[in-house]
């Protein structure tokens, strides 16, 4: 590859994404970011308690940037992280701020080649429910948005489920799992995106990576990384950063599947998964991604 290439890995979170750009950026002729802080995925401790906590403002910052700095501006502070034929980003950019991109009246630098992360989202719920465990204890600007979705986009429901099933809903740990639910409401506005970013002369969309497999087979990664370097990744040098292991896993829970995940949810945690699901539409959208939802009861 003589040419620059630049990958942007769009992704809502809480899929594997700080473990995918340290991946990608363990490959020599790869600069590669991670979060909105769009910091180098250089340190396996990039997004762990105690650094989101120190960094927070910038994390802020961050959130700020997606509306308000082009594409461009992104990558030209990447530029100046290192030496690399590659630059690219892992949830810099969730899918739905792309299109808000085209709308700017600039002229582009670059051609941009798009991926976008993804997860099945009872698991997605699952960590999300994990990390606000964490993160609302110090910061309560996102403890502020999020409750802020789960009464808006959640109308009187919680009540309902508070009066039925007997439980505090401003209890930390009820309404880390509530807001985890709520925020789905990104999944659907990725799903909306991705039609304007596919039709976009200026992003060459290359499809789905699916969590599941990337991190845990060598064939998936190993075909991930050989269209993002243009050129046949050995082997070797899959199972060499398959051997990394698990990074900043926000609920732990080994290897505990989807199923059990959800049958081990108390009564009102399925009613309110279900509620989410169905208000965003994400249960038809995720089978024609190729999950599966039978366990729903």
């Amino acid at each position: 590859m003589n040419r620059k290439k630049y990958v942007v890995v769009t992704s809502h979170g809480w899929s594997a994404s700080n473990w995918l750009a340290h991946v990608m950026n363990t490959f020599s002729e790869v600069v590669c970011t991670h979060s909105a802080r769009n910091e180098l995925a250089d340190d396996l401790e990039l997004q762990s308690d105690k650094n989101l906590k120190m960094k927070l403002k910038q994390l802020h910052r961050g959130y700020v940037n997606r509306r308000l700095m082009t594409v461009d501006e992104r990558y030209d502070e990447i530029e100046k992280m290192g030496e690399g034929q590659v630059l690219a980003s892992v949830h810099v950019f969730r899918m739905r701020d792309l299109p808000m991109q085209l709308g700017k009246n600039v002229e582009w630098k670059r051609k941009y080649q798009v991926f976008n992360l993804i997860r099945h989202p009872m698991d997605m719920v699952w960590s999300g429910y994990g990390q606000f465990l964490d993160l609302f204890l110090y910061d309560i600007n996102e403890l502020w948005w999020t409750t802020k979705k789960v009464v808006e986009l959640g109308g009187d429901k919680w009540i309902d489920w508070a009066a039925e099933y007997d439980f505090y809903p401003g209890l930390l740990e009820n309404l880390a799992f509530l807001g985890a639910c709520a925020v789905m409401s990104g999944l659907k506005q990725d799903l909306e995106a991705v039609k304007v970013v596919s039709e976009s002369r200026q992003f060459d969309y290359r499809g789905e990576i699916k969590m599941e497999e990337v991190t845990k087979s060598k064939k998936a990664l190993g075909e991930l990384m050989e269209q993002v370097l243009e050129r046949r990744v050995a082997d070797g040098e899959v199972e060499r950063v398959m051997r990394l292991g698990k990074i900043n896993e926000h609920k732990k829970s080994g290897n505990m599947s989807t199923v059990k995940r959800y049958r081990g949810l108390k009564a009102w945690q399925k009613e309110a998964l279900k509620y989410f699901l169905n208000k965003f539409g994400l249960v038809e959208s995720y089978l024609k991604l190729g999950y599966n939802f039978d366990f729903l009861e």
